[in-house]
């Protein structure tokens, strides 16, 4: 896996280049349900989607289920984004070559009601990586193995 992730996202993107906003919305349904079934068989998944609307986040909710949903805001201003993008896709969209970028020309609302916010602007990766853990792992039933 690269910085960006580009494996995992690939692995389960539509496979054409997501152009409108109806087609984010399906694209990240079809994420989200692909690792739904993990569940059922009692294995914790971690998956970070790009979800930058309520109707997104709703849906995800209502497909994971609200006991198992848990929602955790990676705050970080649009400036700094822009600062860490080491692709310069941010700057592809400000030139008008990538359409309805999130944050740029297509809508971002900040979540209302997340379980946990980090702001990785102020705190360092490992204070973000704590804050989530300490939220999480609380919430882990250990089950033991019956063999």
């Amino acid at each position: 896996r690269n910085r960006a992730g580009d494996r995992s996202d690939s692995a389960l993107a539509h496979p054409r280049r997501v152009k409108c906003a109806e087609d984010s919305y399906t694209c990240a349904a079809r994420r989200i349900c692909t690792v739904r079934p993990l569940r059922w068989h009692d294995i914790i998944t971690i998956n970070s989607f790009i979800s930058p609307t309520d109707k997104i986040r709703d849906m995800a909710k209502r497909i994971i289920g609200k006991d198992d949903y848990i929602e955790i805001y990676v705050n970080a201003p649009l400036t700094v984004c822009e600062v860490r993008d080491v692709k310069g896709l941010y700057s592809k969209a400000r030139r008008g070559e990538i359409k309805d970028f999130t944050g740029i020309d297509s809508p971002f609302e900040e979540p209302l009601n997340p379980n946990v916010e980090v702001n990785t602007d102020i705190q360092t990766a490992k204070e973000s990586v704590q804050q989530i853990m300490d939220y999480i792992l609380p919430l882990i039933e250990f089950k033991k193995d019956k063999n």
